[in-house]
């Protein structure tokens, strides 16, 4: 039988953190052991005083292990708590840029502010503190290299254009999945340069400077007054109900393996880093354009300032579109386009339990949690719908990390040995085992032949952001993309008491938000 192209389903993923320890991961078993032996041994010892002490904290560690509460157990959501209220103590969850004021606004008046040096350190909030941009040449252009010291990374940005962002039909939706996937496999390879990709995908309201600027550049002097007035007229009316897409890659290549490259090459007098990542893209953008991408362009130092910036305040978007746009003039003589790198961070910023406000908006971060069933090729384009409040947005970012062939088996071989103890050992105690963990289990061996076929393996996850004026309602907003993930089969977890370190995950293009595997899976 034949699947038509509009019929296509996409599945295989699953969880990394298994509950395979009598249905409960490694660490909670422990802390349910130690709470066990808190009864146990004075007991054991006749010493039934002490009972008096151990039992009530056996008692608390227990209800913290075996409750849970949206996806979280109570000692998680303790955890969280804590840390989140002493950083708060350490003024670590409130941001001053040390520039003051002096953001890009003060470029339109021509007053700018002096360029870091190469490597400078920039104004940013908290883990981005250590960010430093750097410039290299690509095909005889300037490219921005951002060095992410907290992260040990290097990064670059493309400005891409897909036709399956105007939300076309179904077919070429799935071609270009397809087309997509087969980019990511050919990352999966042994001792492959990148060790991040992001995808960033931001909705945002079309305030019509781009519409604006080509009309008034293409208007005859001597047009009728009337169809003039009917142009105009059609450009308000349009304006107020468009919404666009902005769409970038970031790739990211390992701190480790850019000094590997730079000992191999004769040290940093030789080659510097930012280097030897614009060495790995003078070839990868054949390949994007034949996954599917019909441009794709290498942003430069000033411009990645500017998609930081405009993630920070989006206020300043239609400012800085509208001095881009005059930049492209040939006899254009004004304050320089783009953003000096160290106005790239916000003027102010504030990490509350669930929200992050920063400078002229509120944003709330959420991880979107794929569906168990089945799901078409368009199944995250609900989340991109924005409108029902005034300047709504949408920022949705899927990190991916494909993993080489070698990590791939040893991924999958664990996997399926800890399968295999979560559903023999209720077996050999007279239990059934779940049906679902059998279904698990079946599903990752036809993932280890898939394997062992050539497919390539890679670990991802999606995470969105709701940002919205702070005269708006930010919950509100929520409650809208909490719908929109229902009516898709998706699920949406609030990251509570991490808001500002998730913006910086899923709204800036940065390739963070994918903790290491091993992390990941304590």
């Amino acid at each position: 039988m034949t699947v038509p192209a509009e019929g296509r389903r996409f599945s295989g993923w699953s969880s990394e953190r298994d509950a395979w320890v009598f249905g409960l991961t490694p660490g909670a078993a422990l802390v349910l052991g130690a709470a066990v032996m808190l009864v146990l041994l004075p007991l054991a010892g006749l010493h039934f005083a002490r009972l008096l002490l151990t039992v009530p904290l056996a008692a608390v560690l227990a209800i913290g292990v075996l409750t849970r509460v949206a996806g979280y157990s109570a000692l998680a959501w303790t955890r969280l708590a804590v840390r989140h209220e002493l950083a708060g103590l350490r003024q670590e969850t409130i941001f001053q840029s040390t520039i003051g004021d002096a953001t890009m606004l003060g470029n339109a008046t021509g007053t700018t502010a002096p360029e870091p040096a190469a490597g400078a350190v920039t104004d940013l909030p908290g883990p981005l503190g250590g960010l430093a941009f750097h410039t290299a040449t690509v095909d005889a252009l300037p490219v921005g290299i951002a060095h992410n010291r907290g992260a040990r990374q290097w990064t670059a940005t493309a400005r891409l254009v897909h036709p399956g962002l105007s939300l076309g039909d179904e077919a070429s939706a799935n071609s270009g999945v397809e087309l997509w996937g087969g980019f990511l496999a050919q990352q999966g390879v042994e001792d492959g340069p990148w060790c991040r990709l992001s995808v960033l995908i931001r909705s945002v309201p079309d305030d019509g400077t781009e519409l604006a600027y080509w009309t008034a550049r293409n208007v005859r002097p001597d047009a009728p007054a009337g169809p003039l007035a009917t142009v105009h007229e059609l450009l308000t009316s349009t304006v107020t109900a468009s919404v666009r897409h902005e769409a970038f890659l970031t790739v990211a290549m390992n701190e480790r393996t850019v000094r590997k490259a730079v000992r191999i090459v004769g040290g940093p007098q030789a080659i510097s880093g930012a280097q030897v990542v614009a060495a790995e893209l003078s070839g990868l953008r054949e390949h994007l354009v034949g996954a599917g991408f019909t441009d794709v362009a290498w942003l430069d130092a000033p411009a990645l300032a500017e998609v930081i910036r405009v993630g920070f305040d989006p206020a300043e978007q239609a400012l800085l579109e509208d001095l881009r746009l005059s930049g492209a003039d040939p006899g254009y003589d004004g304050p320089p386009v783009g953003v000096p790198a160290v106005l790239a961070g916000p003027v102010a910023a504030v990490s509350s339990r669930g929200a992050y406000c920063h400078d002229s908006a509120t944003s709330v971060t959420l991880q979107v949690l794929p569906s168990r069933r089945p799901v078409t090729a368009g199944v995250l384009r609900p989340l991109l719908r924005v409108g029902r409040w005034p300047g709504e947005r949408r920022s949705l970012t899927i990190v991916y990390e494909p993993l080489s062939p070698s990590r791939a088996e040893k991924a999958t071989s664990d996997a399926i040995t800890r399968k295999d103890v979560a559903i023999e050992t209720p077996r050999s105690k007279g239990f059934r085992p779940r049906r679902r963990l059998v279904r698990e289990r079946e599903e990752i061996k036809i993932r280890e032949d898939a394997l062992v076929s050539g497919h390539a393996m890679l670990r991802f996850r999606i995470l969105l952001t709701v940002t919205v004026p702070h005269q708006t309602s930010v919950e509100a907003s929520v409650q809208g993309a909490q719908s929109d993930a229902r009516n898709a089969h998706l699920q949406l977890r609030r990251l509570w008491f991490a808001q500002d370190s998730a913006f910086y995950a899923a709204a800036l293009p940065l390739a963070l938000g994918l903790p290491s595997m091993r992390t990941s899976q304590k």
